[in-house]
């Protein structure tokens, strides 16, 4: 883990600054279509895939 420090540095000197919703932003990411079927998963009430990333 880096000091407060130089993390403020690091900032300091970014031209840019980007911030992620870790709480709501995966789930409203979509995957494709081509990629649902490997994240399905059978339960006793079906066949089911995402649509979003969890």
């Amino acid at each position: 883990m880096f000091p407060i420090f130089d993390i403020i540095l690091r900032f300091a000197s970014s031209k840019y600054f980007i911030v992620f919703d870790r709480n709501s932003c995966l789930w409203k990411t979509p995957i494709k279509r081509r990629d649902r079927l490997k994240t399905a998963f059978v339960t006793m009430k079906g066949l089911f895939e995402y649509l979003v990333k969890p």
